[in-house]
């Protein structure tokens, strides 16, 4: 009887653990316009997501007099663990695998957050004028959960593999009219 009882508590505990999954859903619907561009300052802001369908908060681009900046910021009980960027002319030079996915270790600027964060700003020297891609990802994790990390990318376009991984089309202000990106 002991060991009946023993068994039947662990399968309970077991069912409990594994019926709790990390990834809460949620029913969001993804809006068409995926960038508020601040007409003062003239920065693109696209929502960051988490496990594919979570908006846990934002990526902004701003370009201005040489300098490209990129801030990853999250909201609520998410925290930014790592993160991995990469900037291209073409969407295609960003590094992907033979099908399409994107290869977020081969990215040129990668970071190691610890302790981890809620916001990160990187700068770089400006290069690319006019329109470029980046590729924004994020290593995140929700405070007092039992998640590990999970995915996040800055919204724009899809790569063509099968990850839900996405590439950023961006188009500087030119302080006349902001451009609404839709994809």
């Amino acid at each position: 009887m002991t060991i009946q009882k023993i068994l039947s508590g662990a399968l309970l505990c077991f069912l409990l653990i594994f019926s709790a999954s990390c990834e809460k859903e949620k029913d969001i619907e993804k809006d068409t316009d995926l960038v508020d561009v601040n007409l003062k300052d003239g920065a693109a802001v696209y929502r960051l997501f988490a496990a594919q369908f979570v908006h846990i908060g934002s990526v902004t681009i701003t370009q201005n007099f040489g300098v490209i900046m990129v801030t990853y910021e999250t909201t609520g009980n998410w925290f930014i663990e790592r993160t991995h960027f990469h900037v291209e002319y073409d969407w295609n030079d960003i590094p992907q695998s033979i099908d399409g996915d994107p290869l977020i270790y081969d990215f040129e600027y990668q970071n190691t957050h610890s302790p981890v964060v809620q916001s990160f700003s990187i700068m770089l020297n400006a290069d690319y004028f006019g329109r470029f891609y980046i590729a924004a990802y994020a290593c995140v994790e929700e405070y007092n959960s039992d998640c590990h990390c999970e995915e996040a990318w800055g919204e724009g376009t899809s790569f063509p593999g099968t990850s839900w991984g996405m590439y950023i089309h961006f188009y500087p202000y030119n302080g006349k009219n902001p451009q609404i990106h839709n994809y």
